[in-house]
Order: C-alpha cells, then structure tokens, then sequence
C-alpha cells in the first residue's frame, strides 16, 4: 500500500508540475528561447517615447538615432529576466561603445519604484532603467510576458521583438549585424 501511495503521488506531482510548466510557457515566463514575434509592415519605425530614467534623467527614444537600442521589459518578480539581465549588462559593456544602448523598461503595473530601485543597485545594473506604464508597451504591440525585448537599428526602425527569456549569443548576432549597418559602423 506504501509503494501505491508514493507512485500515486509522484504521478500526480508529474502531471502538476506539467501543467505549471505549460501555463508559464504560454504566458511568457518560461521559454526555451526567444518566441519571434513578425511584425507589421517591413521594419516599423520605432514608436517615439519620453520616460524618465530611474535616477531623474529623460531618456527619448528619439535621441537614441543612430544607435542601436534594446528595450528589455522587465519585472523584478520574474525570474527569466533576473536569468537575462547579466547578459544584457554585458552586451551594453562589450558594445556600448560601438553603438548599443540598452534600456530596461520595468512593466511597472506591477511592481513599484522602490522595489525597482533596490533591484536596480542589487543587480548594479549598467544600463538606464525607466518605469514604463501599459501605454508604453500597448505602443510597442503590447508586452504579453516578460521578459520582452525590442531590438531597434540605428535607422530608428524596429528589428526584432522577442518574447521570453533571450540568450546573449542570440543578441549578439543580431547586434553585430544592426552595428555594421550603422553610418558609423
């Protein structure tokens, strides 16, 4: 009866954590690699923004041209972007200076400005971090899981948008590409 009872609860605790897995893959928390979202039209110009950075600076996007910019959303509570940051932290060290900006967008709806600001100096996060509301996002065709990244060339114009957790290796081409198409690259 003892051994029933231990394979009975090793099933059920199987299909469970099934299930779970299944829910955060669909909703955008856990991914094997980035979902590709196509986007509308041919390369999209970027939706021109103005939000404040976490320490009082504007950050607009339109200030960005001629750079290559990759918006993260983000939240503090999910883990695929505490998995990813390090390596957007690292993309911004390695190419900072051949062009890139990265900004974090925290989906603010829910998480709040102190939450964000001790994240922000735990992680001692090397890029500008800006609160961004569900309008930013809806700007952007909707942000439906974190983490989120839009990839934006130099000519202002959307590469890319991919949802789930993205690995560095995967930016890295796809930088180096957007870099060398540059005026100054």
């Amino acid at each position: 009866m003892r051994i029933k009872g231990i394979i009975f609860f090793a099933l059920l605790g199987a299909v469970v954590l099934a299930g779970l897995y299944n829910l955060a893959t669909r909703y955008g928390t856990v991914s094997a690699g980035p979902h590709i979202e196509k986007l509308e039209g041919a390369r999209p110009v970027a939706p021109d923004i103005t939000l404040t950075s976490l320490d009082g600076s504007p950050i607009n996007l339109e200030d960005y041209r001629g750079k290559v910019v990759l918006l993260n959303f983000w939240a503090t509570w999910c883990g695929p972007c505490r998995m990813e940051i390090p390596g957007l932290e690292d993309l911004q060290r390695r190419y900072g200076y051949k062009g890139l900006r990265v900004i974090g967008m925290d989906e603010i709806s829910e998480d709040n400005v102190n939450a964000v600001r001790r994240f922000y100096q735990q992680f001692q996060m090397n890029y500008p971090v800006v609160l961004a509301s569900d309008r930013v996002g809806n700007l952007y065709g909707g942000i439906y899981g974190t983490p989120t990244s839009i990839l934006i060339g130099c000519d202002g114009r959307i590469d890319g948008k991919f949802v789930g957790y993205t690995d560095e290796s995967f930016f890295v081409r796809k930088i180096n590409t957007l870099l060398t198409a540059c005026p100054s690259g």
